[in-house]
């Protein structure tokens, strides 16, 4: 789950490489707080993730985590706004 939430970050926050992403959650403590990990902890190299990516998981793995989380949303009654 941890590598999934590493690309989240990537990709939600608009940061360009795995490489850059991997820099960021280094020192970010909010980063590591989704993650998990406190400020000590070693988290997962970038090359680990991108490795998960194109080995283990399977190419759809990204469409079937986006349309599970659009389905809740809808069930849910969509995003509620000043809930974090």
């Amino acid at each position: 789950m941890v590598l999934i939430k590493m690309v989240l970050i990537q990709h939600l926050f608009g940061i360009p490489s795995l490489r850059q992403t991997y820099r960021e959650i280094q020192v970010n403590i909010a980063y590591r707080w989704f993650l998990g990990y406190n400020l000590l902890e070693k988290i997962p190299h970038f090359a680990t993730v991108s490795y998960a990516f194109c080995q283990r998981f399977p190419p759809e793995l990204s469409e079937e985590i986006f349309a599970h989380i659009l389905s809740v949303e809808s069930t849910d009654g969509g995003p509620r706004h000043g809930v974090y």
